[in-house]
């Protein structure tokens, strides 16, 4: 029995019958995660064929002039009649000001170095729409589900993220704990932590949600840089390039908004001003060509502290002396950077990143517009004007 003949009856036996992953899997001497993507991957391809008309690749009538027009118009009045000026809120004040919101079909990239927060940033997201009884699918492909959950109630319920992990908690905070745990119970948050999903994993759990669920209102996949390739390539640059077309067209085809967070190269580290630009994101593929909206999340104070600590160390390897200058801070000051917006002005909202909850909250009434031409390549120290 050839591969192909194998593969094919394995994943028929396991959609048929009410035997284990494990049992089927043992029968025709493959791995259980090996059958579990010929699985994931046969209903991606069924999806096209068998999913309503709208996953159909059939051919689709050419609206007209009036027809878009009247769609345009009727999205306005909706707008002026509700009072909600932005598509699907980010949870953030001045990001929805300012972007509009998130708008359906469109990539948004959240990026930064490691330990800046983009993790906890794309979860106060998750947590804020939920709070709005919104369905939310999110990928965890960097941090169990259950690691997530806890940083999720330490933001929920204001209850240091050390508390929770060690469990030393007040009498008052139980209650709080307990509280704020059936209230989320009731909340449609479903987090996938499959580290071996690829992309036709995600196509088709994102296609199963959307039919399942009318309230999944985004798709939040942390992170690009974990998503494994279907094939083989020659290096990461192709590969993420093939996994960020992929998620804009299926942004494009669910009529959702998917965020996906992503790593910046280390070369900005060697810069004196190390907030980011679009040029740091140039290792992860042609991701800004197809991104829609990009936001970079900037922390001075992680940067700060390693320079004192680096002073210090360097001192004392001198036998030398020296006072630490930092300052810790239980709420810092975070920058979310606009750096491509395809459909309105790039800048910078500021944030108040609240370290004990891993939890980012609005700096009210505070953004940057940033005049220039090409890239968010200029925006150091230099006087920008407040609107």
């Amino acid at each position: 029995m050839n591969d192909n003949k194998i593969k094919l009856i394995a994943v028929l036996e396991l959609l048929r019958t009410e035997k284990s992953l494990t049992e089927i899997a043992n029968k025709y001497k493959i791995l259980p995660i090996t059958l579990e993507k010929w699985k994931d991957s046969f209903l991606s391809n069924a999806n096209i064929f068998f999913k309503e008309d709208r996953y159909k690749f059939h051919y689709k009538k050419v609206p007209s002039t009036q027809h878009i027009l009247l769609n345009t118009i009727e999205t306005l009045n909706k707008k002026i009649t509700e009072q909600k000026f932005y598509e699907i809120d980010t949870g953030f004040e001045q990001l929805n000001e300012h972007t509009g919101g998130f708008s359906k079909g469109d990539l948004i990239v959240v990026a930064s170095r490691p330990s800046i927060g983009k993790s906890s940033f794309v979860l106060e997201i998750a947590r804020k729409a939920i709070e709005r009884d919104e369905t939310v699918l999110f990928f965890s492909f960097e941090m169990k589900a259950q690691k997530l959950m806890s940083r999720l109630l330490s933001a929920q319920t204001s209850i240091p993220l050390s508390s929770l992990k060690s469990g030393d908690l007040s009498d008052s905070e139980w209650d709080k704990l307990s509280s704020t745990t059936d209230e989320i119970a009731d909340k449609d948050l479903f987090i996938d932590d499959n580290a071996y999903a690829d992309i036709d994993y995600i196509r088709a759990k994102v296609r199963t949600f959307k039919n399942e669920y009318p309230k999944l209102s985004m798709i939040i996949l942390d992170s690009l840089n974990l998503i494994n390739y279907v094939k083989v390539r020659e290096n990461q640059y192709e590969g993420i390039s093939e996994i960020s077309k992929a998620l804009k067209q299926l942004a494009r085809e669910v009529d959702l908004p998917i965020i996906v967070t992503s790593q910046l190269n280390r070369n900005l580290e060697n810069r004196e001003n190390k907030r980011p630009k679009l040029n740091d994101l140039r290792d992860s593929g042609t991701i800004e060509d197809y991104a829609d909206l990009i936001l970079f999340l900037y922390r001075d104070d992680v940067y700060r502290e390693a320079m004192e600590k680096e002073k210090e160390f360097k001192a004392k390897s001198e036998g030398k002396e020296y006072e630490n200058k930092f300052q810790n801070r239980p709420e810092e000051e975070a920058e979310l950077i606009i750096g491509k917006h395809r459909h309105g002005t790039i800048g910078t909202v500021k944030l108040i990143f609240e370290k004990r909850f891993l939890r980012f909250i609005d700096d009210n009434d505070f953004f940057e517009i940033i005049y220039v031409e090409d890239d968010v390549t200029d925006i150091g120290n230099i006087e920008l004007p407040i609107i």
